[in-house]
């Protein structure tokens, strides 16, 4: 199950003491993860063009895609590997 091994190890890394988290937050967070993943997929079956090869087209989006999501891994980098009293 590979979206749920991704949640498992985003929570292990995101809250460290996971496991004293309430059940509603971790099925709240564990929705969203999921939802994010449904909206990713979908949205990637929607926009590819019909066919068994990729096109120029499907390249850019996935290539977007890409973008958009390194660019959020930065930002989260950023915002939490930085030094204590900065953010």
């Amino acid at each position: 199950k590979i979206i749920e091994m991704g949640f498992a190890e985003m929570i292990r890394q995101a809250y460290p003491d996971w496991q004293s988290m309430p059940l509603q937050q971790l099925d709240d967070l564990r929705c969203a993860f999921f939802g994010g993943a449904q909206h990713l997929f979908g949205s990637i079956m929607t926009i590819l063009d019909p066919g068994d090869e990729p096109t120029d087209a499907d390249l850019a989006r996935m290539d977007q895609i890409d973008r958009e999501l390194r660019e959020f891994y930065e930002y989260m980098k950023l915002k939490y590997d930085a030094p204590k009293g900065h953010s």
